[in-house]
This record gives structure tokens, sequence and C-alpha cells, in this order.
């Protein structure tokens, strides 16, 4: 892909606050290789794929926090479909549509809360533009170190070597379900996936590939529903479906009560001499309806 590729634009209006900037730093702390962010000119290009074809999903911002604009890059040979996907894609990975400041008054009731929406002011949840790559991502990052845990999702991005080249840059493409399914456990515990997580990976793309699960059909179910039929896949707990709903699908009411860094960062903003119970954390979120994704998402920001 050369720049003669991206001679078209759309823009995109988000509801304002809206500040790219601490978006983007957001993602860029994921360390994910399959992401270019340009931190300095606020741009983000990575690939997604559109009807089995890989296509570059390239974005710059301008404006203001309160006069938001994103300008989304469009490749020329692309039909219409395809652009109105790029466009729904990104609406979807920065919320665009999202009320904050709505949002914003419901959670500042909370003497703890408001303090972090001053500090986050226009921060958006940040969600992934594929719900495989989502579950897939959560597999992996479920129960180890974070750290450890994006190294992992980047050897696996690796091992499927599946990459376009933009503007000099090689970006990664994530494997499809198929593409998993093809892998054997022994080549996961290469990469140092250990033996139930590569079951975990590779067992769940395999189950997408034989139509036992339809993930386009997610979008039309409640939270319940998405929560029955994920409980009932091996490697996909109550942590992974959580969150799932919550940067898989953006969905505005979830709150993970049993994450361990969650009810850590609690203890420390509520001046806890010990972390909070599970059931405690699902009582104080009761006042967070319904917007308990949002301040989740800040607690956990403001842990970093």
């Amino acid at each position: 892909m050369n720049e003669g590729d991206k001679q078209l634009f759309k823009t995109i209006i988000p509801k304002a606050p809206f500040d790219f900037k601490k978006i983007v730093k957001r993602i860029s702390s994921r360390k994910n290789n399959n992401v270019l962010i340009d931190e300095k000119n606020l741009s983000l290009q990575r690939i997604v794929t559109i009807d089995s074809q890989p296509m570059l999903l390239y974005v710059t911002f301008q404006g203001d926090i309160n006069h938001p604009l994103l300008k989304v890059h469009i490749p020329t040979n692309t039909s219409q479909f395809q652009h109105e996907k790029l466009l729904q894609f990104v609406r979807h990975m920065f919320s665009t549509e999202c009320d904050l400041l709505k949002c914003y008054d419901s959670l500042s009731s909370s003497p703890y809360l408001k303090p972090l929406i001053h500090q986050f002011y226009g921060l958006r949840l940040v969600a992934e533009p594929d719900l495989f790559e989502t579950i897939v991502k959560l597999m992996i990052y479920q129960q180890i170190n974070t750290t450890f845990a994006a190294e992992l999702f980047n050897r696996l991005i690796t091992l499927t070597a599946e990459e376009v080249e933009v503007e000099g840059n090689c970006l990664p493409i994530f494997p499809s379900p198929e593409s998993i399914a093809r892998l054997s456990y022994d080549q996961l515990r290469r990469i140092s996936f250990n033996q139930r997580k590569a079951e975990y990976v590779i067992d769940f793309a395999q189950s997408i590939v034989m139509g036992k699960i339809n993930l386009d059909h997610f979008w039309k179910l409640t939270d319940e529903e998405i929560v029955h039929i994920l409980s009932n896949v091996r490697g996909i707990g109550k942590w992974t479906i959580e969150c799932t709903l919550l940067f898989g699908m953006g969905r505005l009411n979830i709150l993970p009560a049993g994450d361990i860094a969650l009810r850590k960062v609690i203890k420390t903003v509520w001046g806890l001499k010990q972390p909070p119970s599970e059931k405690d954390v699902e009582k104080l979120g009761l006042d967070w309806s319904p917007y308990k994704s949002y301040a989740s998402y800040y607690l956990w920001c403001s842990a970093k």
C-alpha cells in the first residue's frame, strides 16, 4: 500500500469531549505490534479484515477536545460496503457516539470518581475492531503478567507471518480463525504458550471455523445471552466474558468486579485497609449504573 492508495477521506465528528491524545497514549501502552501510532501527529494505523481482504485503517485527528474531528483515509480500490465498514470500525474503536457528558454527570456524584473524571476527561473506551481478536487476546492475557501477555500476543501474530507494508512499515495482520485453527498446540508451546492456553486458543478458533459459534450474531444479543454462550466455551471464564463485552463490544454497563487490579485500585482510591471483595465491588457499582464500564476503565487507568 502506498500514498497513491489513500486519496479519499471521510470525516467523523465524535461527540465532545474527545481527547485523541489520551486515547492513542492508552492504545500505545498495550505494546501490541499490529498497531502503528504517531503520538506527535496524532494518527493511528492498523490492518483490519473486511470480506476476507486486509485493508488499512488509517485515522488522523484534527481539532481539539471540544471540537474533535477524525479524518479516515479511504483506499480508492474499495467498494462502498468496505468504505462503510471502515467508518463503522472507527466509530466502534473510538466510541465516538458515546455521550461522555451524560456519563460524567452520572458518575460525578461519587467523590472518589469525580477526580478521575477530571484526570481522564475526554478519554474514550478503546475497543478492538474485531471480536475474534478481542477474545483471543483476552484468553492470552487472563491470569498472567500483562507484559508477558503482550509478548505472547505479538508472537502469535508473528507466527502466522501475514503482514502488509504501509509507507515503509510492515503492519502485521491479526490471524483469522482459519489461520489459528490450522496451528498445532506444539507450535504455540514453542513460542512460550503453556499447554492449556494453547488448547484454549486453538480450540476456540476451531469452534468458529466449524460454525459452533457465530461472533457476528453477538451484536444482536443482550449481555446475558452472550454470557450464556461464552460460559460454555472451554477456557473462557467470567473475567474474559466481561472484558469481551467491555473492550470488544463497547457495552457501557459492565463491571469486572472480580478483577484483582481493579480491586487493588479501589483499595487505594477509597483509602481502604485491604482490597474489597468481589461482592463489595458489585455493591459499589450499583451507584455507577448505567456507566459501570467507564467507572471501571478510569479506575484501571488511574493505576498506570
